[in-house]
């Protein structure tokens, strides 16, 4: 394949991937390292890198860039995504704290009639299963079953 063949242009880098691709056992460090170490022999280009890795020319560059400003441990570097444990996304802990306490209270037969309290109080217009989320977190047991759920008496949810 004709292009320009990609170089890091740290030398001092392409020492150390060999023995840390070795000893890596996370596959997905491996497979980044496995770019840096293509990219710092330059002897592909970086659609061949892509190709051959498995990734986008965008993660490619991406990645070249970190090693480059933080080097291999700013490429290996993960955070824990999403929120901590026990948070609800999207709702505030005041209101969240709300939430528990009317739940506890047994103001709410459904999600539904939650879902209402949350629109009229707080203006928080959220889906029925966001809804169905928190109040399972906050340690809710609901007087009506779920409508998906087989044992659904419609008579109940009046």
């Amino acid at each position: 394949m004709r292009g320009r063949k990609l170089k890091l242009g740290q030398p001092e880098v392409a020492a150390v991937i060999d023995e840390r691709h070795a000893k890596e056992r996370d596959a997905r460090n491996k497979n980044r390292l496995l770019a840096i170490k293509l990219a710092a022999r330059g002897e592909h280009t970086s659609a061949e890198i892509a190709d051959f890795c498995g990734i986008a020319r965008g993660h490619l560059f991406r990645w070249m860039k970190t090693v480059r400003e933080e080097g291999l441990e700013g490429l290996l570097k993960r955070g824990k995504p999403g929120p901590k444990e026990g948070t609800c996304r999207g709702l505030s802990p005041s209101v969240a704290a709300e939430l528990a306490a009317k739940l506890a209270a047994g103001d709410f037969v459904s999600a539904v009639a939650a879902m209402r309290w949350l629109k009229e109080s707080h203006g928080l217009e959220r889906p029925y299963q966001s809804v169905w989320r928190w109040l399972k977190k906050a340690g809710g047991v609901l007087l009506v079953p779920r409508p998906s759920h087989s044992k659904k008496d419609p008579a109940a949810a009046e």
